[in-house]
């Protein structure tokens, strides 16, 4: 039979923890109660739900339509503003390129 033959890295190995109690740690599992919030969702003591949740409406296909055209519209109309800007800083670097005597 052969030994087997164990890895060494030159230090000590660190002693492994024993726990120090018998008792298991507290939790779900014994039945206590930590001080975390209840979850989304979960019945209170009070009887009613600890979030209160808007109700889903489904929208019809006229009123998606209208909210997709109203993202868009405010989508160019972003940038028609960030364009105005660009040509007027456009504007203003040729003004100054002419000043200057460039072409």
């Amino acid at each position: 039979m052969v030994a087997k033959k164990e890895q060494t890295t030159g230090q000590p190995k660190a002693p492994v923890p024993e726990p120090s109690s018998s008792e298991p740690p507290a939790g779900a599992a014994t039945g206590e109660k930590s001080d975390e919030p209840d979850p989304q969702g979960k019945q209170s003591s009070e009887g009613g739900t600890t979030a209160k949740r808007k109700t889903w409406v489904r929208k019809s296909p006229v009123d998606h339509i209208l909210e997709q055209v109203a993202k868009q519209e405010k989508r160019v109309a972003d940038l028609k503003a960030e364009l105005a800007k660009e040509e007027n800083a456009l504007n203003t670097m040729r003004e100054a390129t002419r000043l200057l005597g460039g072409s």
